[in-house]
């Protein structure tokens, strides 16, 4: 490749020279975020008249060119405010600009949801386009030069992360406020601009770039300070801002940015300026923008004719969008830069001439499944990419100008496809545009090939050496600096983490027979959870017919629980900490206990829905808090099997729940379903009191200096004495090592070392927490056990003791293999089993589609064959691991809080799959919805490949050395 000798030359700032990293280099990333967050209203804006100009059409009697006009329009209007926003930025700082574009957006968005008239609303967006234009260029450029080199793969990512987030909303307020209106929707982006103004007025400092042009050096290096890895690099950093800032303020006077840019650029220059407006042009002549905001046209052009059903189908499009840009921004500082676009671009070319195919031949599912693989495919790579290569190539003195320059090429992209998508579908067909597309996704790629090289862990002061035609080695401080850096890997670090259990060591069987009476007698409250969620399966047939309960009422009533988990979950960390892992579950079981007597009352869907709650307060209460207390309790040698109890349990309710639908529903229909309910009244009295007799954790206990009782809890449950001492002592070491760090910091210190200040190995840990979590549930494992009578009644089993019959074999299944992955947990290691979870997984969903395609009798033995292989492959790694990988990983000081977190996703992601379930497959068919299922499974199987190391056998102490980079 061309570039291959500048990538040797140019210095490299993230090597590692084994110096511990800067505290504070996470504030970074808080300032990247909040700078980042400006961009959700850029996504919102854009994105959402995808789905009010359904609704706008109707209210005002708009035609289909002024609708063109009014959604493309954005994209020529901020053509100004871009074209200004270099300037800006110079002249009022990054900040300012910042502040100004977020007054702009408040402006836009009331005066939108005011507008009476075509003309107001043409009015109303071009304010709104001069906010947005003055973000999309700032955001990139104030990212890129408060990050350190190790992260700015990363934190370049989160602006196209939040426009994408925003995307995500406004199809979501689409959904949600279509009964309400178009006006609501708009007038939702009112309030968010003042709050982020004054964020970015009340943390944000300045970019240490900008101040170092401003002559304020002691500001600057301030600044560095607190973002940079070590003081070293700050020092560093600063030392070649002083030197090419000078250099280029000598060189010329302010007008001479532009002169440079465009009248006398040098050919390094011109080589970057190519390349940046290139990839910026590529990103949108690849039809981003057409699905982003006509995705309701090209699904009803696939046969979908439901409004509904239409923007249901646009919130999966945003959910797979923004899922991707995350796997993205994971991978760029591992992979780097290029692999990413390269992957991206191809895919992106294979995707878009899939769709077009399919919409030739007029298949719904196979036209929605290829838009979210070419949504996934643009998203892993070329989306969040561009930006920030763009943003971070271009030198100092040009940067703001430049990314003006590419971001404006972007946005007349952008409006030339949006304002013509429905006129040259008119006449070409929308296949032939989407063919169209794709040949301009192959030349990308070409592009890409040819013509980037990779810019991962580079000096920004020195990006023009990979750009130089006849690159020399350059002679500052940083690189003789780097030039002695070496790079420790991922491989060392596991190995530096100390290993607790050995093949040559004999437990004893005393210690670990009680820790796993323990273990089970905690996990056991989870036998609630899993029959009260899964209940509703067979429950929903009777309780349809005695109450007269809606399609929608009852998808509510079924996906509302994980979704008012969520103020338990959230407040469990604070009551494991306070009440204690025991209190805590007994107070989990008063509420089981409670809600299971409210339900088997209810007369009303209100009633039920209350319920519901009281319910859901437990499940959450059960869910943080059980796996923290098996993972505290267990020893190093059987954690693997202990902290997989917990996931067995909830699949044994599951199991009995089924049991319950099939056993009682040949009792009267008002009576049926109450009796299945009231089952679970007596089980929470029972477990609440065994849970008394259990002992306290001896990880709380020594955070409540109750060391004594610890030891003796740790004696108990421990291998060998000498084990339960050395544990103490690890313990007590890492209870006292946040202490001194935080001066007591309290529970507020907690979560703002986990949100606001996390260190970079918190990071990582909370990311792969984050991220199994919600991987686990958005593969759509809940539909299966929530909906499988209706999976089943579609494949072509019409009777209902039939359908419960076999939804008592997938509980059987799923507790069997539930059992099989307990039992190799300590044996195999967690990845193996996770790695060949995910890859079972992707390969059955598929299948399961298929054959629910097909629609034939004997496809019928077909489908339940697969969903069987499904909950099978699933249960073998996926669905207990998690729980056990998430738990152990946390360092102790955020363990609660830290569970609280993942456990949060994994129910937001659970609401999210059981609330839409029945509207989706209504939409893209059944069918449809597990391709979708499969492709979020193969992204989990490059997730947990890339991602998550190994854990079996070490200690929980040094959980964060396996996460040390």
């Amino acid at each position: 490749m061309a570039s291959g000798g500048a990538e040797a030359t140019a210095p490299l700032l993230a090597a590692n020279n084994g110096e511990p990293r800067h505290r504070r280099n996470t504030f970074a990333f808080a300032c990247a975020t909040l700078a980042s967050m400006t961009t959700i209203l850029m996504g919102y804006n854009l994105a959402l008249m995808s789905g009010a100009q359904l609704f706008i059409r109707e209210d005002m009697g708009l035609t289909d060119e002024q609708i063109e006009v009014l959604s493309g329009s954005m994209n020529v209007f901020m053509l100004a405010s871009i074209l200004a926003a270099g300037w800006t930025a110079d002249a009022l700082g990054r900040r300012g600009t910042l502040v100004l574009a977020n007054a702009f957006l408040m402006a836009g968005a009331l005066a939108m949801s005011l507008g009476s008239t075509y003309a107001a609303l043409m009015s109303a967006r071009f304010v709104t386009s001069v906010g947005v234009g003055l973000a999309v260029v700032v955001a990139p450029v104030y990212t890129v030069e408060i990050s350190p080199a190790s992260s700015r793969g990363v934190l370049s990512s989160l602006p196209e992360i939040f426009i994408n987030a925003g995307i995500l909303l406004s199809y979501v307020s689409n959904y949600a406020l279509a009964g309400v209106g178009w006006r609501a929707m708009f007038a939702a982006g009112v309030a968010p601009p003042v709050f982020l103004a004054a964020g970015v007025l009340a943390v944000m400092p300045e970019s240490p770039r900008w101040l170092a042009m401003s002559g304020r050096l002691d500001d600057a290096r301030s600044v560095l300070l607190r973002v940079s890895d070590t003081v070293a690099e700050a020092e560093l950093r600063l030392d070649e801002i002083i030197t090419h800032a000078a250099g280029a303020a000598a060189r010329h006077d302010g007008g001479g940015v532009w002169r440079q840019l465009f009248v006398r650029p040098s050919p390094t220059v011109r080589r970057i300026m190519t390349k940046v407006m290139s990839l910026h042009f590529f990103q949108q002549a690849s039809g981003i923008d057409v699905i982003v905001l006509y995705s309701p046209l090209v699904f009803k052009q696939a046969g979908i004719s439901s409004n509904t059903f239409v923007l249901a189908a646009t919130v999966a499009v945003g959910v797979v969008k923004t899922s991707f840009i995350l796997a993205a921004t994971l991978l760029s500082d591992r992979l780097g830069r290029r692999p990413l676009l390269l992957a991206s671009t191809g895919a992106v070319a294979f995707t878009l001439a899939s769709l077009a195919v399919a919409l030739c031949v007029a298949s719904p599912a196979a036209s929605v499944a290829s838009a979210m693989a070419y949504v996934a495919a643009f998203s892993v790579g070329l989306g969040p990419l561009a930006p920030a290569y763009g943003a971070e190539i271009m030198p100092l003195r040009l940067r703001a100008q430049g990314a003006s320059v590419g971001t404006a090429v972007n946005r007349v992209t952008c409006g030339v496809l949006s304002m013509t998508f429905i006129s040259l579908a008119g006449g070409i067909s929308m296949a032939g545009c989407f063919f169209l597309y794709a040949g301009a996704a192959v030349a990308a790629c070409v592009f890409v090939y040819f013509r980037l090289p990779e810019t991962k862990g580079r000096s920004l002061e020195d990006m023009d050496v990979l750009f130089a035609k006849h690159p020399k080695k350059t002679n500052t401080s940083l690189s003789r600096t780097v030039a002695t850096m070496t790079h420790d890997g991922d491989a060392a670090a596991a190995a530096a983490a100390p290993l607790l259990v050995s093949s040559g060591d004999k437990p004893c069987r005393r210690g670990t027979t009680f820790a796993f009476g323990c273990a089970t007698l905690a996990s056991m409250t989870t036998i609630l959870m899993g029959y009260n969620l899964a209940l509703m399966s067979g429950a929903q047939l009777f309780m349809k017919e005695d109450i007269g309960l809606t399609d929608g009422e009852i998808e509510v009533l079924t996906g509302s629980m994980n979704v008012f988990m969520l103020v338990s979950i959230l407040a469990a960390g604070w009551a494991a900490d306070v009440l204690g892992r025991r209190g805590t579950l007994v107070l989990a079981n008063a509420f089981l206990m409670a809600g299971a007597l409210a339900m088997s009352l209810g007369g009303s869907y209100g009633e039920l829905m209350s319920a519901r709650f009281v319910t859901s307060v437990g499940v959450g209460l059960a869910r943080v808090v059980a796996p923290v207390y098996n993972a505290e309790i267990s020893p190093p040698s059987i954690r693997g099997v202990l902290t997989s109890l917990l996931d067995m349990f909830v699949n044994v309710g599951i199991l009995l729940s089924y049991v319950s639908n099939y056993a009682l529903a040949g009792l009267p229909v008002h009576l049926g379903w109450r009796v299945m309910f009231g089952i679970g009244v007596v089980p929470p009295v029972l477990l609440a009191a065994g849970v008394l007799a259990m002992p306290e954790s001896p990880r709380w206990l020594a955070m409540r200096g109750r060391h004594g009782d610890a030891r003796a809890v740790l004696v108990r449950v421990s291998d060998t004495v000498a084990e339960a001492d050395l544990r103490l002592e690890e313990i007590t070491h890492a209870v006292a090592a946040p202490r001194d760090a935080a001066a007591g910091g309290g529970g507020a210190g907690v979560w703002r070392e986990l949100i606001f200040r996390p260190t970079a190995t918190v990071q990582r840990i909370l990311a792969g927490v984050i991220g199994l979590q919600f991987f686990q549930q958005a593969s759509g494992i809940d539909a299966i056990v929530l909906y499988s009578p209706l999976v089943f009644k579609r494949a072509g089993i019409s009777s209902n003791t039939s359908v419960l019959a076999t939804t008592i074999a997938i509980g059987v299944v799923k507790t069997s293999f539930i059992l099989v992955a307990t039992l190799l947990s300590d044996r195999l290691g967690r990845r193996p089993l996770l790695l060949a979870s995910t890859g079972g997984m992707v390969v059955t969903l598929t299948t399961l589609a298929l054959t629910l395609r097909v629609s034939s009798p004997s496809s019928s033995t077909a489908s339940v064959a697969s969903v069987m292989a499904f909950v099978a492959a699933f249960s073998v790694g996926l669905g207990p691991t998690t729980a056990t990988y998430t738990a152990e990983v946390m360092p102790l000081r955020l363990r609660a809080q830290g569970a609280s977190i993942g456990i949060a996703v994994n129910r937001l992601a659970c609401g999210a799959v059981t609330m839409t379930f029945i509207s989706l497959a209504d939409g893209i068919t059944m069918a449809g919805c597990f391709f979708l299922y499969a492709g979020v499974a193969a992204a989990t199987f490059v997730f947990v490949y890339v991602w998550l190391p190994e854990t079996k056998g070490r200690s929980l102490e040094d959980m964060d050395v396996i996460f040390d980079k």
